[in-house]
């Protein structure tokens, strides 16, 4: 069985603005449409989960209609064009502070949704790091690999991740691309 989740727009790595979420299509072996009714409880749930993974990973998801209507491209707009959440930008801020050697020496640059480091972007709500528009998968220790870092100015998980993929970009250098 495949599954298919219909995107009204082109969707890549490192895409911004915003796409309308269509539907989500099952389909058999045989390429034939399989009814919800027929799939498992464990096996449609973890395909629904992917979909809320791919929806949730965007600075936003939201639309109460399709977005076919013209009121409705202007609140997508309006709402596309919204600084960051209240989370992200205290975590821009406690970043400012925590990184201001760099930035001060122009190696990082601090923008409205992302930090800038060597051509890397690390976007500021979801922690994700891309190149040039290609994800970048950058190995950051987790557990008791990690290095404490007492100096943060309050604990939360992504400010943390991106401390540490910081670091590792700083001290390590370029990472391949896939």
């Amino acid at each position: 069985m495949k599954a298919r989740f219909g995107i009204a727009g082109n969707l890549y790595p490192g895409a911004s603005g915003w796409v309308e979420a269509q539907d989500v299509f099952l389909q058999r072996a045989d390429g034939g449409p399989q009814p919800l009714a027929g799939v498992d409880a464990v096996r449609l749930s973890e395909i629904l989960r992917s979909v809320d993974l791919l929806i949730s990973a965007g600075s936003f998801a939201w639309c109460a209609t399709h977005a076919h209507d013209r009121d409705t491209w202007h609140a997508l707009n309006r709402l596309y064009d919204q600084p960051l959440g209240r989370t992200a930008r205290l975590r821009r801020a406690a970043l400012r502070r925590v990184l201001a050697e760099h930035i001060a020496s122009g190696r990082i640059e601090l923008g409205d949704r992302h930090l800038h480091l060597d051509g890397y972007d690390i976007h500021l709500a979801t922690g994700r790091v891309t190149r040039e528009g290609d994800p970048v998968d950058v190995d950051v220790p987790t557990g008791r690999r990690a290095v404490p870092l007492p100096f943060l100015p309050y604990d939360e998980a992504l400010l943390e991740r991106v401390v540490h993929t910081v670091s590792r970009l700083l001290e390590k250098g370029p990472v391949p691309h896939r």
